[in-house]
């Protein structure tokens, strides 16, 4: 079950809006749903003199775009839920990501996406800022809500275990980055019972919401981020940091039943080409949302067939699928220094 989160920026040169995000909603919601926030002008927009061109109805869900100085009337748009200039970090996380990671505590997989143009306030959205605590992101309160969760449930009849990992994909090339050489390339396997996992992927035992936050910072140490004409500090790669969640129940009979729910909370770089945010060196990410898993697998098994037929045939073989567009599928971490899958 998933939701998207979409960002867009309200200036008339950013006007551009993002494309559908995928998020797992609460455990009864088995649709798709869409959310879509909209940052307010930043001050070198205001400085310029730039006209707001987004409009939202928060109880209808519906967004307008109106070009200025235009006869032509608004283009509409419908959503699940919107969210304006005016919405807060914590109302965002309590009506999207909330029940995303009560399910993953009951045993679902969950996946929290931020998607859009460059400079939308995809980051701010998905990590926030530390201080003051109303600013902080999804990542940071779903770490929080894990713990507290865990702290409620938690007795002598019921044990937890949490891990936790972190990668980027950069210039279609996947990199561990809680490894101690981050720059390493690893590789996206295929198992036939467990999918598609990364070979070698770090993953660490965290007891607190205190390890987590250390694992995060070290980690957006390593990531790839440049200056572009949108955005300061850019992010140039894909994050996606995993939260593993196990129990281990013990009934009254003596018999017992684990369950196991992983979150991947996912950053995406911005979408659009490198030419269009005007970056200084190489962009990693952007260019839009990889497929889904399902069609990733897919197309592997149309490889294998083309590559059957051509070797009969002298025919040339297809493309490859790179590894950016190859980074949404199901990735799982075990203990430091092993392979996870």
């Amino acid at each position: 079950t998933y939701s998207f989160l979409c960002s867009c920026a309200a200036s008339a040169r950013q006007r551009r809006f993002a494309l559908p995000v995928w998020f797992p909603m609460g455990r009864n919601e088995e649709a798709v749903k869409v959310v879509v926030r909209c940052r307010p002008l930043n001050s070198t927009e205001r400085a310029d003199g730039r006209d707001t061109i987004v409009q939202m109805d928060a109880k209808m869900g519906s967004v307008s775009v109106h070009a200025p100085g235009s006869s032509e009337p608004p283009k509409a748009f419908t959503f699940d839920m919107v969210f304006d200039e005016r919405s807060q970090q914590a109302d965002l996380y309590q009506k999207t990501a909330m029940p995303i990671v009560d399910s993953v505590l009951d045993g679902f997989n969950g996946t929290i996406f931020a998607y859009g143009q460059t400079g939308t306030g995809k980051t701010f959205s998905m990590e926030g800022v530390n201080e003051p605590p109303e600013l902080r992101g999804i990542i940071p309160r779903a770490f929080t809500q894990i713990f507290d969760r865990i702290s409620s449930r938690a007795g002598d009849s019921t044990e937890f275990l949490v891990r936790a990992s972190y990668l980027e994909i950069y210039n279609e090339e996947v990199r561990d980055l809680l490894a101690r050489n981050a720059l390493n390339k690893l590789e996206l396997k295929e198992d036939p019972s467990t999918g598609v996992y990364v070979k070698d992927l770090t993953s660490y035992v965290v007891r607190s919401v205190r390890e987590c936050d250390k694992l995060r910072h070290f980690g957006a140490e390593n990531r790839h981020v440049g200056a572009t004409k949108m955005n300061a500090d850019s992010s140039r790669s894909h994050s996606v940091y995993t939260i593993t969640v196990e129990s281990c129940e013990t009934r009254p009979d003596g018999t017992s039943s684990i369950r196991m729910g992983k979150l991947n909370l996912v950053d995406l770089a911005g979408s659009e080409r490198q030419g269009e945010k005007g970056g200084a060196g190489g962009g990693g990410g952007g260019g839009g949302p990889p497929p889904p898993p399902a069609a990733t697998a897919s197309r592997r098994r149309r490889r294998r067939r083309g590559a059957g037929a051509s070797k009969r045939s002298g025919s040339s073989l297809p493309r490859r699928a790179s590894a950016r567009r190859s980074g949404r599928s199901r990735m799982s971490g075990r203990r430091r220094g092993t392979s996870s899958r």
